[in-house]
């Protein structure tokens, strides 16, 4: 089977199984900015989480324990096929909404990226299970003995929580996880920027009577700063009604800026104090891999 490319993760459908075929949709790119297209992802890495173990944390990008005693995964060529051609022969519904129970969670990697998850209802049916699309779209109804049978195909794998406040070493482990195709799982509560940056700060813009698009605050700082290496996130965009005062609003707009401490420093503009960033994280690997990693991590 030859597994075909899927373009970042703003994904609407996920058709024909494990075959990945998407329509293309990169974001604005802008050259003089160096802003690149969304990535192209290759299907190559399954995982699989039991009992409701992560579902929430892919979905929402909120952080939630994992339980280490239900994680599996396959990265087999043969087992990846299987998975397509059970999907293929399985009957697919239309938009489906939503699961009464998650009791597993199909991660879907191209190595150490993850880029898509399904989830699965093992109760509804008696004999089968019902497999959703991350978005609902569409799902399929398998046989519960199908499913059975891919599980048993899964290797055993471990995985390990880690809080580092020395970015240098959680960087190494970063680098390792990377160099021996080893997945983490960032807290995104704390920072999913600390391979990348030192720390981050927020910047409230404000607007009188001007509605204000995200975007083109993001530009405009790009094109204000340019050869300096950051990332903005929008963290807030609400606008305030003041009719006592004679104004008909406020546009407020707050971003989180993703930085070293130097960009920091010259950056002009009402900001908040500079917060060092702090690594969380699971490394989800074997056992021996995260005994080299508690090495590295010591």
């Amino acid at each position: 089977m030859t597994i075909q490319k899927i373009y970042g993760v703003s994904i609407l459908l996920l058709v024909l199984g494990f075959q990945c075929n998407t329509n293309e949709t990169p974001k604005l790119v802008l050259e003089k900015l160096k802003v690149k297209p969304n990535p192209e992802y290759h299907c190559n890495r399954i995982i699989v989480f039991q009992d409701g173990t992560s579902s929430a944390s892919f979905r929402f990008n909120h952080y939630y324990r994992f339980s280490s005693e239900f994680i599996y995964e396959t990265s087999e060529q043969k087992v990846l096929d299987d998975f397509e051609k059970m999907t293929n022969e399985a009957q697919k519904t239309s938009y489906c909404c939503c699961p009464p129970s998650s009791f597993y969670t199909l991660a879907f990697y191209d190595k150490t990226n993850y880029y898509l998850s399904y989830w699965v209802d093992t109760v509804e049916f008696k004999d089968k299970v019902r497999i959703y699309e991350q978005s609902f779209q569409f799902s399929y109804i398998v046989e519960k003995k199908k499913w059975l049978k891919f599980l048993n195909k899964l290797n055993k794998i471990s995985v390990k929580e880690y809080f580092i406040s020395d970015i240098k070493t959680a960087r190494k482990i970063y680098n390792y996880t990377i160099k021996n195709n080893l997945p983490i799982v960032n807290n995104y509560k704390i920072s999913k920027e600390w391979m990348n940056f030192d720390g981050d700060f927020k910047l409230k813009i404000t607007k009188e009577n001007e509605v204000m698009k995200e975007t083109d605050v993001h530009v405009d700082l790009f094109f204000e700063y340019p050869n300096d290496s950051f990332k903005i996130e929008t963290v807030g965009h609400v606008q305030n009604v003041f009719p006592s005062v004679g104004k008909k609003f406020n546009d407020e707009i707050i971003l989180q800026i993703f930085c070293n401490k130097d960009f920091y420093d010259k950056f002009k503009g009402s900001k908040s104090l500079y917060t060092k960033a702090i690594a969380n994280f699971y490394v989800i690997a074997s056992k021996n891999e995260l005994v080299k990693i508690d090495n590295i991590a010591k």
